[in-house]
């Protein structure tokens, strides 16, 4: 039987594997490996939740220490494998949240990114589309602030040698009226 957990040397959790590789991992072979986070409740606002918590205290865990803008708040990776001898894993694509501005008393700002990869990019994804603190969204492009105050829809389909971009289009509404450039 296959089915276990065990914990290893240096503190790492294996489920149905003897060698986990980080802090928690769950394997199975020919198979969907499903990770279930189940909420019984009558209640409309109870959920399962999966929750990401970033701290800047390095030195001790679950001690509180203001975030600054831009810092990863939260990662969710997709791997796959590639063609090279060895094969090897490299990362396809990501969510991230991020930190997008400064925090105050009551609130952390936060932005949505997610990230693609194509032929060149060397298991390092790059932004596909972004949806930021103010509700804007960008499509193939991270630059989502097109015009201050007001709620945008960018999209970008390239740049030229000189850095240009092409293929623009954008939508923004401002005194509730809907512009376009």
């Amino acid at each position: 039987d296959t089915n276990y957990a065990a914990l290893f040397n240096g503190g790492n959790v294996g489920i149905g594997t003897s060698a986990p590789g980080s802090e928690l991992e769950i394997a199975k072979l020919a198979d969907d490996t499903i990770l279930t986070i189940y909420s019984g409740s009558g209640t409309n606002a109870d959920a399962g939740i999966l929750k990401f918590q970033k701290s800047s205290n390095a030195s001790t865990i679950h001690t509180a220490l203001q975030t600054d803008n831009l810092e990863t708040l939260g990662r969710i990776d997709f791997y796959g494998v590639t063609d090279a001898s060895p094969d090897a894993f490299v990362r396809s694509s990501a969510i991230v949240a991020r930190q997008d501005g400064a925090s105050d008393a009551t609130a952390v700002l936060g932005s949505i990114e997610f990230q693609t990869s194509d032929a060149d990019d060397d298991g390092n994804p790059t932004i596909s589309m972004k949806v930021d603190s103010a509700s804007n969204l960008g499509i193939g492009t991270a630059d989502v602030a097109f015009s201050s105050g007001a709620k945008c829809l960018g999209l970008l389909n390239g740049t030229d040698p000189g850095g240009a971009t092409t293929n623009t289009a954008g939508l923004f509404a401002s005194g509730g009226e809907l512009y376009s450039f």
